[in-house]
């Protein structure tokens, strides 16, 4: 399978629906950094066009999100749902003061030729100890530390240094956790041939 990344066209418009929405804001929300999608485990090399509907609160989270139509496929929707959720906006304002809003934007997912992405791994033999991981990496703890302390694969003295990798070596389950999470972001630990990983997107600037 041909392994594709997804790039967004993007253009927010009001929504509507609920009370919240009754009012027009004076401005809407508008995303800020990097808003992704998880690769669509497909090679037809066509565009996909979906419609996403998502609920932005006064500080600038997703409270809520809906995908429509459907793609068929519905892991993917689901992933997509929650990357969706993760994306961070400017809130809308009335009267100068931010305000929760729906906003309904669509998305057109092209298909294109899968660019190899830095990264680092933390590898650890039980699920509690990655759980644990994750947790610390939440709370901010710097990741190539937590590497070079637990983790048991080779790059452990490197900081967890994996650098640049194509998707198609991994597979699908990892290909989507990686490209769920942005970049500087740590993935949920994926159990790989009995282990637990944690990737970790880098920035370009990044070697650990």
């Amino acid at each position: 399978m041909i392994v594709r990344i997804l790039l967004l066209a993007f253009l927010v418009t009001n929504g509507c629906g609920s009370a919240i929405d009754t009012i027009v804001p004076e401005r809407l929300p508008t995303p800020i950094g990097d808003v992704f999608l998880p690769v669509y485990p497909s090679d037809v090399p066509y565009s996909i066009r979906i419609n996403v509907r998502a609920l932005i609160s006064d500080d600038g989270t997703v409270r809520a999100a809906q995908i429509s139509p459907r793609t068929g496929d519905d892991l993917w929707d689901s992933l997509a749902v929650l990357a969706i959720r993760g994306w961070r906006f400017s809130p809308a304002l009335q009267n100068g003061r931010p305000v929760p809003a729906w906003v309904r934007f669509p998305v057109t997912l092209r298909f294109a030729e899968a660019h190899p992405i830095p990264l680092a791994e933390i590898i650890v033999a039980t699920r509690s100890l990655a759980d644990s991981i994750y947790a610390l990496l939440s709370d901010g703890r710097d990741f190539g530390s937590l590497a070079m302390r637990y983790s048991l694969g080779p790059t452990a003295q490197d900081s967890g240094y994996l650098g640049p990798r194509p998707l198609k070596d991994f597979p699908l389950p990892v290909q989507m956790a990686i490209t769920s999470v942005g970049l500087g972001q740590a993935t949920h630990p994926i159990m790989i041939e009995g282990r637990y990983v944690i990737y970790k997107r880098l920035r370009r600037e990044e070697n650990s």
